[in-house]
């Protein structure tokens, strides 16, 4: 009975009482099969107390159907609808690989704003685990260090039982590993573990289509195939479209009416009507419906609410800038510049995209006397489900919970248009630093000067969105500098002690030459003295002759 009380009441999300008749009925199938002298089981008679006006639809437990700016994962999967159709194909896409002896290696497209994270975790693992209880479930995100990542991931699967490896988010290969050589061989080792017949294990990537003309990047094997090849072939890619209306009621309602909820009449036709084709709409329609969740009039979504919150595009930006008017003016910079910190930049707006960065790396950006107001705000924006912070084994990241805060954002995009071209700096020092590495570590390749000067200050502001290569390259270049600067700083004082031994050499010549000078000038006087009193005195009488005898 306590089974399954509670698996109706907290696992479906039903209400007390469905739960109270379901346990009803389960202690009625256990009486039946038990032995006919062991049928009484009018001890374990079960009565629910209740008062009428409280009606037949008890909720003591209040669960969250909406997630918001966050994707659906597997836990979730009684919360998520509407995508059945999607599901199904991907399954089915990955099955007909797996039979017909093919890669096990599916490809999951689609726009940014369709769901493509929560249609594979909420809807195809679900579905594939219940199908395989041996497969075992792997996720990963390539990151700056996509080989570090699946290496990692890949020591949790200690048996060689089958594995369905999920890497989301896959365009972060192009968005955040800088080293092509990097880049190719991760996705050669993942084309090569869904080719070997052992071990097992099936891969699935989310991708956002705007990326797949880039994956003719990836050479995948000895013949010359490339992963675009791949992406554009119907057996190995499942396109994500768009969500539909019908899709979008679902969406809206289905989770409603599972834990209870009633939305007011004509609200669902006003949201629907809103969202009409708008691109990506989906997390700003879950984000929209988790606001009213949060300000629900008992059990009940309302108009006033809806209209109050600005409406599907307008919530989050209200509960956005929300967020910020509650930081002190003072704070202001700070939330900025940790928001612009984690977007990565393209040369092209639409293509910006979220950056998942290491707390770690976060506050190096910051001076001590402002690390305890950032992780305030840091705190501030999680909370508020702007932000994401995550841990794995050994590190805490952060990202922008969706990428419809950096397209609907208003105050973010000023700031990302503002700071563009101060971090285009990024892309150049990213550049210089795999020069280097490129050319064995020349030391000329080296920044240096004023360019070194330039690069200091903007990695003081700017220093998250580094690789730990790049903050190599910069500190190797800070002590090339240094030394540079102590050999100059030796040569000149060598310069000096030079110059001080040839003048105090010269003055010594010139006294020297002075007292030689001094001595000759002294002895030439003192001959014309000698000389003059010669001249001077009486002339000498001649001797007189001696006399005769």
């Amino acid at each position: 009975m306590a089974q399954s009380f509670y698996r109706q009441l907290i696992a479906d999300s039903v209400s007390l009482e469905s739960a109270f008749l379901a346990a009803r009925g389960q202690l009625f199938r256990a009486n039946t099969d038990l032995d006919r002298e062991d049928q009484n089981l009018d001890w374990a008679g079960l009565q629910l107390y209740a008062r009428h006006e409280d009606g037949d639809d008890s909720r003591p437990i209040i669960f969250r159907p909406f997630r918001g700016l966050l994707a659906f994962q597997p836990e979730h999967r009684r919360y998520f609808f509407g995508r059945e159709a999607e599901v199904s194909e991907i399954v089915s896409d990955l099955n007909a690989l797996i039979q017909e002896g093919k890669e096990r290696f599916l490809v999951v497209a689609g726009a940014s704003g369709t769901g493509k994270s929560s249609l594979v975790f909420a809807g195809a693992v679900p579905r594939l685990l219940a199908a395989t209880p041996k497969l075992r479930l792997l996720r990963m995100r390539p990151g700056a260090a996509p080989q570090a990542a699946l290496a990692e991931i890949l020591k949790q699967r200690k048996d060689g039982s089958p594995t369905l490896l999920i890497v989301d988010q896959f365009e972060e290969i192009f968005t955040q590993t800088e080293d092509p050589d990097t880049r190719t061989t991760f996705v050669r080792d993942l084309w090569s573990m869904a080719t070997s017949p052992e071990p097992d294990i099936r891969i699935i990537v989310t991708l956002r289509v705007d990326f797949i003309g880039r994956c003719g990047e990836f050479v995948l094997n000895d013949a010359g195939l490339r992963l675009d090849t791949i992406a554009y072939d119907d057996p190995y890619r499942a396109f994500v479209a768009q969500i539909k209306p019908e899709q979008m009621r679902a969406i809206i309602e289905e989770p409603a009416g599972l834990v209870g909820l009633e939305l007011e009449s004509g609200l669902t036709e006003r949201i629907l009507q809103e969202i009409g084709m708008e691109p990506g709409a989906l997390p700003l329609l879950e984000d929209a419906l988790d606001g009213l969740w949060q300000n629900r009039e008992g059990r009940t979504l309302t108009q006033n609410t809806y209209t109050a919150s600005g409406g599907v595009i307008g919530a989050l930006k209200a509960r956005a800038d929300h967020c910020l008017k509650q930081l002190k003016k003072e704070d202001i910079p700070i939330a900025r510049r940790l928001l612009v910190n984690l977007i990565a930049f393209a040369d092209d707006t639409t293509l910006d995209t979220r950056l998942r960065v290491a707390a770690s790396d976060l506050r190096r950006c910051f001076s001590t006397a402002e690390l305890p107001r950032f992780e305030q705000i840091l705190h501030s924006l999680v909370s508020a489900r702007l932000l994401v912070q995550d841990d794995d084994k050994t590190t805490t990241w952060v990202e922008v919970a969706h990428e419809a805060l950096i397209r609907k954002w208003d105050t973010l995009r000023d700031w990302i248009k503002e700071d563009r071209a101060d971090l285009i700096n990024e892309r150049k020092v990213q550049q210089a630093a795999r020069a280097w590495r490129q050319a064995n570590r020349d030391d000329s390749l080296l920044y240096r000067g004023v360019q070194l000067a330039q690069a200091k200050d903007w990695r003081d502001k700017w220093g998250a969105r580094l690789a730990d290569s790049e903050h190599y390259f910069l500190d190797k270049s800070e002590k090339a500098e240094r030394k540079r600067k102590r050999l100059i700083l030796v040569g000149l004082l060598l310069g000096a002690l030079v110059i001080f031994l040839i003048a105090f050499l010269a003055a010594l010549a010139m006294t020297e030459r002075n007292r030689a000078t001094a001595e000759r000038n002294q002895a030439e006087q003192v001959a014309r003295l000698a000389r003059g009193r010669r001249a001077t005195l009486p002339a000498e009488q001649p001797a007189a002759a001696p006399k005769a005898r």
